[in-house]
């Protein structure tokens, strides 16, 4: 990595570009989990609100929830129904990698995704 360009990797590794990554995988995320509960009396939306806030939202007889997702230039926030409130920061890590940071932890995007939505997904 001795000719890593460290700058333009940061330049890269900005809130909205990483918003609109997060939003591409959990709109995909949110089909899967809606087809594998088919028939089963729950069901899962996505709904855009704009360039910089979207929503998914789990219905069903028993419980109904939502996890909200909106960025600004400062970060990245999740809110949810169940007491959810998640809000990361980016930064590059030493090997390169474009990180979400929560507190003190940096995930992957996996990761934050799975914190936002587990409950929703799988919380009966």
């Amino acid at each position: 990595m001795k000719d890593f360009n460290w700058v333009e990797a940061r330049s890269q590794c900005n809130v909205f570009q990483v918003f609109r990554e997060l939003q591409s995988s959990i709109e995909e995320e949110v089909g899967i989990r809606h087809q594998q509960t088919e028939g089963k009396n729950v069901g899962f939306r996505f709904q855009q609100y704009g360039e910089k806030k979207f929503a998914v939202y789990r219905n069903s007889l028993e419980k109904s929830m939502m996890v909200e997702f909106r960025c600004d230039a400062a970060g990245i926030y999740a809110k949810g129904d169940n007491s959810l409130d998640l809000k990361a920061t980016l930064s590059l890590n030493d090997e390169g990698e474009c990180r979400l940071k929560v507190g003190t932890e940096e995930l992957m995007q996996w990761q934050f995704r799975r914190r936002a939505l587990e409950d929703l997904f799988f919380g009966f």
